[in-house]
């Protein structure tokens, strides 16, 4: 217990109280499926658990909120997910690249029910380390990372889906037939027995069937549904959607289409830290964008597209402070310079722009390939109207789902 203590130290006894609840509360969800309260009388009731469990499963109890506190210290809470390097082992380094990102949109996004489900994987690693049981956690990661964008990126918020992964623990998953597709992912339900693991490729069905069984579970029905939200909303999940419908994906003739897997690798870190989100067309109008064309995109009935995912780009926060409201005629200038594989020609580009010093500089000092860019800035888009959002919106959701889903086959 005293490793366990070591493991919740902070500064101030505030952000340890705070912190012990986080704990406590996924430690319930992991045992026997319980929501726990923030109450201390709640929560003093609930480790009474302990008293009722033999000698050997009481010291599995307490290793298990050992490894808890652990994967909370070491992986949910610190800037650099450092834990996660003891999991890496047989991975190669796109796929801990990958393992990290998924972690940074999981606690971004305050998805912190996942634990629940990711622990039960999580634990195997601490237990039995080997090559097999870190893939399996790498897998059951993509997996949270991808459900959880997929159901977001339909529904526009959380819409039930700490629930979801509630039941995942608590009692599994049933089809609508009855059929059980996931045991219970909590300790408790199996007596703390090593011999009933649930297979990550349960995890995997169960999630894809959920999704099927609320109306986005094919590729079709959850872009007819995903078109419709204003994503940026939810500027996390736009992000991350954002990024998977860029990797692996090129611009031919004009179009964006799904490349070779390893052409364009955007799935990292550095990305997620750095890159912010550019409207295309702008939040609040200004100048040409003031222009009847572009009217739909500032009503009620046309928040889906100024807010969509076919209107938004991912973009270095330097680089996208110095569009702000300009006309489309200077943001095009600006997507060629991005979109330009020789930088010599991009340099070019740049010197006939009139911006600031500043904002000169960030374009200058570009060096990556704006693959999403490239797609606007070609000679398709002679504007940028409101029905060029949405049919770009129809692309990116395609491209993005094909990549998502895979987490999930």
């Amino acid at each position: 217990m005293e490793q366990v203590e070591r493991n919740l130290e902070a500064e101030k006894t505030k952000a340890k109280n705070t912190r012990t609840n986080e704990v406590l509360i996924a430690f319930a969800l992991i045992i026997n499926g319980t929501k726990l309260s923030k109450h201390l009388n709640d929560q003093r009731q609930f480790l009474k658990v302990y008293d009722q469990l033999s000698e050997s499963a009481k010291v599995d109890f307490v290793r298990d909120l050992f490894h808890l506190t652990e994967f909370f210290r070491h992986i949910w809470w610190d800037k650099e997910k450092s834990g996660l390097n003891s999991t890496c082992s047989g991975l190669s380094s796109s796929e801990k690249e990958l393992l990290k990102l998924c972690f940074y949109f999981l606690y971004d996004i305050k998805h912190s029910i996942t634990i629940g489900t990711l622990f039960h994987f999580y634990r195997l690693t601490r237990l039995f380390p080997s090559t097999e049981t870190n893939r399996d956690f790498l897998e059951a990661v993509k997996a949270c990372a991808a459900f959880s964008a997929l159901w977001r990126g339909a529904k526009g918020g959380t819409d039930g889906i700490d629930d979801v992964y509630r039941s995942f623990c608590r009692e599994g998953f049933k089809d609508d037939k009855g059929i059980q597709r996931l045991k219970p992912l909590s300790l408790l339900e199996k007596g703390f027995s090593y011999g009933q693991i649930a297979k990550v490729n349960e995890l995997k069905a169960a999630m894809r069937e959920k999704l099927r069984m609320e109306g986005i579970g094919d590729r079709n029905k959850w872009i007819e549904t995903a078109k419709e939200v204003p994503i940026y909303n939810n500027s996390v999940v736009a992000k991350f959607i954002l990024m998977f419908a860029a990797n692996d994906t090129i611009c031919s003739h004009d179009k964006l289409i799904r490349g070779k897997k390893g052409s364009v690798s955007v799935l990292d870190v550095e990305t997620w830290i750095d890159a912010t989100i550019e409207h295309i067309a702008p939040q609040t109008p200004d100048k040409d964008w003031t222009q009847k064309k572009y009217s739909e995109f500032y009503t009620p009935q046309g928040k889906h597209k100024l807010d969509g995912i076919g209107n938004l780009l991912l973009l270095p926060k330097d680089v996208n402070s110095s569009l702000k409201n300009n006309s489309w005629d200077l943001k095009k200038k600006i997507y060629t310079a991005l979109a330009e594989k020789d930088p010599a020609e991009a340099a070019k580009i740049i010197e006939t722009l009139h911006l600031s010093k500043k904002s000169v500089a960030a374009l200058q000092s570009q060096q990556k390939y704006f693959v999403l860019a490239e797609n606007i800035a070609s000679p398709s888009y002679t504007d940028w109207l409101p029905s060029c959002a949405e049919a770009r919106g129809e692309t990116l959701l395609q491209l993005a789902y094909d990549n998502l889903i895979d987490f999930l086959t």
